[in-house]
């Protein structure tokens, strides 16, 4: 079907709100990983993060699936441990 200009925008918008996330989740995610001392498996992370990045960047849906997915998942987590410091 057609969809006007402004739908089109508005999910561009959402598109990259979803892929900026991604990058501050896999930033932080990798950055820890490193921290802790586990060089490989955040060498390995951070290839993973740069793949799926690639393929949502061209919009694929499985890798938007995948980027949607880790999204609310960090936030879910982020709103538990809030939950969890303030009890």
């Amino acid at each position: 079907m057609y969809e006007f200009q402004h739908e089109a925008r508005k999910k561009t918008k959402i598109h990259n709100v979803y892929i900026v996330l991604f990058i501050i989740a896999s930033i932080v995610n990798s950055i820890l990983i490193l921290i802790d001392g586990q060089i490989t498996r955040g060498l390995f992370s951070l290839l993973l993060f740069l793949v799926l990045l690639y393929f949502g960047r061209r919009k694929k849906s499985w890798a938007m699936l995948i980027i949607k997915f880790m999204v609310w998942l960090h936030i879910i987590l982020l709103i538990v441990f809030a939950i969890t410091i303030f009890i």
